[in-house]
């Protein structure tokens, strides 16, 4: 085994031992997914937030103020509103002015930062596709 070999393996190990000591522990997951027993309960946690009036198109022509948690900043959300009346479709929209990712992306990155606590040495496997950001 070479030296350059042997260093990489070395690495490899010191970085799964780090991810057994800072493994994610329940308490630790963020709510909802703490008290969740299954998807199911998932699914029915986030049921009762819905309701007929977060899908009018009332209140929100200029968009929706929140919080990025990429950006780190409290942003006007871009709402895209399709010109059928159709409902909002809350998971592809909420696009941040800054960061221009939507809702579903910042989402995904917000759990995995606070499940996985990623560093900079650690290699991560994308599987998202490639989608052209306005």
């Amino acid at each position: 085994m070479s030296q350059t070999q042997f260093k990489e393996s070395l690495r490899r190990s010191y970085r799964n031992w780090k991810r057994r000591k800072n493994r994610v522990l329940p308490t630790e997951v963020p709510l909802p997914f703490f008290y969740a027993k299954d998807i199911n309960a998932t699914k029915e946690y986030f049921s009762g937030f819905t309701d007929e009036r977060e899908n009018s198109l009332s209140g929100f022509s200029d968009g929706f103020r929140g919080h990025c948690f990429l950006c780190n900043e409290n942003v006007l959300f871009r709402i895209d509103i399709s010109g059928d009346g159709s409902a909002i479709n809350w998971r592809e929209t909420l696009v941040c002015p800054h960061c221009k990712l939507i809702n579903r992306w910042r989402s995904c990155l917000h759990v995995f930062e606070a499940v996985c606590k990623p560093t900079e040495d650690d290699r991560i496997y994308l599987t998202e596709t490639l989608a052209q950001i306005e």
